[in-house]
């Protein structure tokens, strides 16, 4: 049964085909909005034109008062627009008419500037309030990608490790019955609530008594129970072994004295490759022998 029990769960290299997919670093690239800031000319010229049509508004139906007023005056005295003083009185309030269109112009110009500086400035704000915003939803997203993609790396080294656990338990279960050592009760691991994926341990499940070397190898645990128990399914790999002695013939078969690699320790058997396949068990590329099936015992 043990024999059987042994082949059946590690006769089989471990399967990983069942675990979540580990997660990804997030590579989308977030967008970030372009700033427009406008037509600062298009501001100046709307802010001049709006300043001159106001101050021309104001001072237009003045002269025009000032010239109908000037020429009921001079009327009045008996001269006429052929006259030269009424055509001196026209030109002084035509000339400051024009003082007033040109003064007009310059105010307009620099209330241009200004008006463009204020857009100029109202626009920038609102595109780095934008930018701000954007940036730091982008920077959200990302974050939780990451802790997605960390929390998958989670459920990913949990299910690997309660793989390895379960492997490694019923390897500590055999090698328990085979050597007379207790049961080792596997340690479960935390499951990690941090916003990194930190490695699960792989706890060593199978522990050979006599050696370090073999607690840090689940395979070396079961070679060394397995080599040491007699009318069982006995490791007879000929690259395990060393010392190789032949002393005689048992049931047709050369027997070899021989010492296990994995602790020294002396034995006698057969090699497998020296006997019928049929009696042989492979134990993840390691040769066991049903000795009990090979003699009949």
């Amino acid at each position: 049964m043990m024999t059987g029990r042994m082949g059946n769960e590690f006769g089989q290299a471990m399967d990983w085909s069942g675990l979540n997919p580990m997660g990804q670093v997030p590579t989308s690239q977030f967008t970030l909005p372009e700033g427009n800031i406008g037509d600062p000319n298009a501001f100046r010229q709307r802010g001049s034109d709006a300043a001159y049509n106001s101050a021309m508004n104001r001072v237009t139906p003045q002269f025009q008062e000032q010239r109908r007023a000037m020429e009921a005056k001079m009327r009045n005295q008996g001269l006429g627009p052929e006259d030269a003083a009424w055509k001196a009185q026209m030109e002084g309030i035509g000339n400051s008419e024009n003082d007033a269109r040109n003064q007009a112009v310059w105010g307009s110009e620099a209330a241009g500037r200004q008006e463009s500086q204020l857009n100029f400035g109202q626009q920038m704000g609102q595109n780095q309030n934008n930018f701000n915003q954007s940036l730091q939803a982008n920077q959200q997203n990302f974050g939780q990608a990451m802790q997605g993609s960390q929390y998958a790396n989670q459920i990913r080294q949990q299910q690997l490790t309660e793989a390895m656990q379960k492997r490694g338990f019923s390897l500590n279960e055999m090698n328990a019955l085979l050597s007379g050592q207790q049961v080792n009760s596997p340690q479960m691991p935390n499951f990690a609530q941090g916003a990194a994926a930190q490695p699960a341990p792989i706890y060593n499940a199978a522990i050979d008594s006599a050696s370090a070397a073999n607690a840090a190898n689940p395979l070396n645990a079961l070679i060394g129970a397995a080599g040491s128990v007699g009318g069982a399914a006995i490791m007879s790999d000929r690259r395990m072994k060393t010392n190789i002695k032949r002393i005689g013939t048992k049931g047709g078969y050369p027997w070899y004295s021989y010492n296990l690699k994995t602790d020294g320790s002396a034995h006698e058997g057969v090699m497998s490759d020296e006997i019928p396949r049929e009696f042989v068990i492979d134990m993840g590329g390691i040769d066991l022998v049903n000795y009990g099936a090979l003699f009949g015992d």
